[in-house]
């Protein structure tokens, strides 16, 4: 960190973009897993993830003026150079630099084993990741104030059908490394696509879904002061996993109508003792209305 801190960091919090495709898609790029993927789009998700209400919650949020925003993946839905492309030219427009953006992959920017091969993600926003070595490897780091933003790469393709993360060995003990060598007074902010927890009521959920042998992962952030953001279930929620805050954004494009999964971003305001406050900020569109709730005392016991 270079300079005088100021007394307290203010990150801001979006996930899951899921933007309608403009423009045609050609045909032999849908004979893939692409081809369900762009069913989804145009007769389910595709009815509520719109252009127009996340352009206005992007715009809210760019006006805060937050000193970094963090976007924890699934940018686009079928992992194609246009998508990409549209938005780090969107990024771009909006005035973000590799000093007040942080970006990490969703499972739907790997969405075919050619985009995460080929590394389509990395590609086209690379000035938004910040590797501290070479070769590219994560997990990504930078600090921001007091807080020292640590990026996790939990998506990885895994078939036509699932959707699950996983957390490799290697990038563990990366990420253990990382830890161990923070000075006193940063608050480590691991910013992650899938939860850390079991999602679902049953087994089937977690495994198509969610994020394989999350245990290691919370069992190494105990008793480091650390959080723990995500996206992925489109969900607002906030809970305590042993004693690391774990909070989760919903879809920044969802206009849905329920309040735990209305189109929203977090703000975080982390001081040098560590989380002072988590605000989530929602759009409503049809009033045209932005409204700012508290999750300070709405944390649940995992």
């Amino acid at each position: 960190m270079s300079g005088e801190t100021k007394p307290i960091t203010t990150i801001t919090h979006i996930s899951d973009f899921h933007l309608p495709i403009s423009g045609k898609i050609p045909l032999f790029k849908l004979l893939s897993k692409r081809m369900l993927g762009w069913a989804n789009l145009t007769f389910n998700r595709g009815k509520t993830h719109q252009q127009d209400p996340f352009f206005r919650l992007l715009d809210h949020l760019v006006a805060q003026r937050g000193d970094c925003c963090v976007a924890t993946g699934d940018f686009v839905n079928l992992a194609l150079d246009q998508e990409f492309a549209y938005l780090a030219a969107l990024f771009n427009q909006c005035g973000f630099t590799e000093q007040t953006l942080f970006c990490i992959p969703g499972n739907h920017d790997r969405y075919t084993p050619g985009a995460q091969l080929r590394g389509d993600f990395e590609k086209h926003f690379a000035a938004w990741l910040p590797f501290p070595n070479a070769p590219r490897q994560y997990p990504t780091f930078k600090t921001v104030g007091h807080a020292a933003i640590i990026g996790l790469n939990t998506a990885v393709w895994r078939g036509p059908i699932r959707a699950a993360g996983r957390l490799p060995k290697r990038q563990l003990r990366r990420l253990k490394a990382l830890l161990d060598s923070l000075p006193p007074g940063l608050t480590p902010l691991i910013a992650m696509h899938h939860p850390p927890f079991s999602i679902g009521r049953h087994g089937v959920k977690q495994y198509l879904d969610g994020m394989q042998r999350f245990e290691p992962l919370m069992d190494l952030l105990q008793h480091r002061n650390a959080v723990v953001i995500h996206g992925h279930i489109h969900v607002l929620s906030d809970r305590m996993c042993g004693d690391v805050r774990v909070i989760g954004v919903p879809s920044a494009s969802n206009d849905i109508g329920k309040s735990e999964k209305q189109l929203a971003y977090n703000t975080l305001r982390i001081g040098p003792n560590g989380l002072i406050e988590a605000l989530s900020t929602r759009y409503w569109p049809e009033r045209d209305v932005f409204d700012t709730i508290t999750l300070n005392e709405t944390a649940m016991s995992l």
